[in-house]
């Protein structure tokens, strides 16, 4: 079995080792060596990378209570032999911030009454999956406001081992699922956790500690963050593109945002003040489309590309089969389109989209005489089937 030194001393960058066997990992060539720096991929913390021999280590898996460092190309080494190895320390110590930080923000969301259920690292981006129901944004900024004072205390953080026996008494965040011996990380006087990743020995190293953004994923609430080195680098280019924004618009970089609202809002009161005046022309639009309706035994048929908003096309296509045997069906260059036949040619509608144009990419649904939907990139090919589907059905 590897002896993992990352146990004994997480600042072991360079080490020697030697080689146990040779083979490969999931088509990739690889090699497991007597002992190792090198952290497998687990508890949601990423794999070293580093090289072996020269040789570059892309990843690093624990398989079978063997570990397996992933080679760019096989190593030029036989079993039996030493090689010198070193890891990639900036990714390493990244990785200990992220891993890190994360204790110290699930330790107070768990304050607030939000326990973490899962864990996944990111090379930027990390997140929490929390339980308890919704995040307010004000509670959001309350933990993150008070992870940050906890950071820069410089708390110190413990590595111990723990029996099955001890763990009553540890009041440990998470009680463990595997059973035996337990590595607990303790970040002093906040939390107690069982986990085998590698960990900084104070908060203060893990630098800022910055929530991005939360979603719902089923029952739970999904906080994506970030920390040290990660969240400086996602901070400095959100600074450097908003300096870029604020640059264009010759204002101060606070400024930006309420003249983009501004903005917006100027925006919509115009694009409702064209909407307005397109849709007093709609009857005018109408009535020039009136020769351009295909009649054949039975109804009348028209297909046509529109400049307008999904909203427009409806109520343009509503005027047009006012008049008795017409179906109607319009599309934007955006994908969307309308689909509106007279209530007397009792089509049924679901069936003609169904065979129509969900083969062509399209989607969509409504009820009655009416469709709409959006995907739709052949239009020409649309309307001939619709137009020929028509003709079939209706006997013409």
């Amino acid at each position: 079995m590897t002896k993992l030194l990352y146990y004994d001393d997480k600042w072991l960058f360079e080490f020697s080792a030697t080689v146990v066997s040779t083979g490969a990992f999931k088509g990739k060539p690889a090699v497991e060596l007597d002992q190792t720096a090198f952290y497998p991929e687990g508890g949601g913390q990423p794999a070293d990378r580093g090289v072996i021999a020269g040789v570059p280590v892309v990843d690093c898996q624990k398989a079978n209570g063997r570990v397996w460092h992933v080679l760019e190309q096989p190593l030029p080494a036989e079993v039996g032999s030493p090689v010198f190895a070193r890891l990639d320390a900036a990714r390493r110590f990244h990785n200990m911030q992220k891993h890190t930080g994360q204790h110290l923000l699930s330790a107070v969301f768990l304050q607030e009454g939000f326990p973490t259920v899962s864990v996944h690292f990111g090379e930027e981006e990390s997140t929490l999956d929390l339980s308890g129901g919704a995040l307010s944004s004000e509670l959001l900024k309350k933990v993150e406001e008070q992870a940050n004072r906890l950071a820069f205390e410089n708390i110190p953080v413990k590595v111990f081992w723990a029996s099955e026996e001890e763990l009553p008494a540890l009041g440990l965040r998470k009680t463990p699922e595997v059973l035996g011996k337990y590595r607990i990380v303790e970040i002093e006087g906040l939390d107690r956790s069982a986990c085998g990743g590698t960990h900084l020995d104070a908060t203060g190293p893990i630098g800022v500690i910055k929530i991005l953004r939360v979603e719902k994923v089923r029952e739970n609430q999904r906080i994506y963050f970030a920390c040290g080195w990660g969240a400086y680098r996602l901070l400095a280019k959100s600074y450097e593109s908003l300096s870029e924004l604020a640059k264009k618009m010759t204002r101060g970089v606070f400024e930006v945002t309420p003249a983009v609202v501004n903005l917006i809002e100027e925006s919509q009161k115009l694009r409702r003040e064209v909407s307005s005046l397109r849709e007093q022309l709609l009857p005018q639009k109408a009535l020039e489309l009136e020769a351009e309706f295909s009649t054949v035994s039975g109804f009348s048929f028209l297909g046509k590309m529109y400049k307008g908003e999904t909203e427009e096309m409806k109520k343009l296509a509503q005027l047009l089969v006012q008049k008795p045997n017409r179906a109607v069906f319009l599309a934007a260059n955006t994908g969307s389109w309308v689909l509106l036949v007279s209530p007397e040619l009792a089509m049924d509608l679901t069936v003609l989209v169904k065979e129509t144009l969900f083969p062509l990419g399209a989607k969509g649904g409504g009820s009655g005489n009416f469709r709409q939907g959006g995907g739709l990139t052949d239009f020409p090919s649309a309307s001939n089937k619709v137009f020929e589907y028509l003709k079939n059905k209706l006997g013409a």
